[in-house]
C-alpha cells in the first residue's frame, strides 16, 4: 500500500483511492515484487480506471490485458 501511493504521489497522477480488494489483487500478480513495474502499473491503473477508487476489477482487467 504504501508504495502504490507512494508512486501516485512521486508521478503526480490523478489521485484516487484504492480498494483494499484492489491492493489484495495487486499483491497477488508477477509485477509485486518489481517495484518499477508495479509503479507502471498503478500509473496505468490511475489513469484508467473511470472511478474516484481503482478497484479489484480495474486490476482483474488491467491484468488480464498484460498476462
Amino acid at each position: 500500500s504504501y508504495f502504490i501511493h507512494k508512486a501516485i504521489d512521486e508521478n503526480n497522477l490523478p489521485h484516487k483511492s484504492i480498494s483494499d480488494a484492489a491492493i489484495e489483487a495487486l499483491e497477488s500478480k508477477k509485477w509485486s515484487g518489481n517495484i518499477r513495474q508495479l509503479q507502471n502499473v498503478i500509473e496505468r491503473l490511475s489513469i484508467l480506471s473511470m472511478g474516484d477508487e481503482i478497484s479489484a476489477d480495474d486490476v482483474a482487467l488491467y491484468a488480464s490485458q498484460v498476462e
